[in-house]
């Protein structure tokens, strides 16, 4: 299944705990293929190369990869970064 949406595109400066990458966070909505059910999301997220590497959870602490990119299927709502950056802000809004 191939599902087309441009994405947002947010990019990190450096911080004095976190260097962040070069590479933008990108942001796909309604990317994902329904029904929002966690078996058809995985085999979606596979299909494209992501590799599975855990269900309903995102790394508590404030963290980056400095060669690598990580996807998050979400639904609803999710808050990802810091709770002062625009990106949470963003991801708040349903879709």
């Amino acid at each position: 299944m191939t599902v087309v949406t441009q994405p947002e595109v947010f990019f990190f400066k450096p911080t004095n705990y976190v260097p962040n990458s070069q590479l933008p966070v990108l942001v796909y909505r309604k990317a994902l293929p329904l029904p929002l059910e966690e078996n058809l999301v995985r085999e979606f997220l596979e299909s494209n190369n992501w590799i599975h590497g855990g269900t309903w959870n995102a790394v508590p602490r404030h963290h980056f990869h400095p060669n690598t990119h990580e996807c998050y299927g979400t639904s609803f709502q999710a808050r990802l970064s810091s709770p002062n950056s625009r990106l949470s802000r963003v991801l708040r809004d349903d879709g």
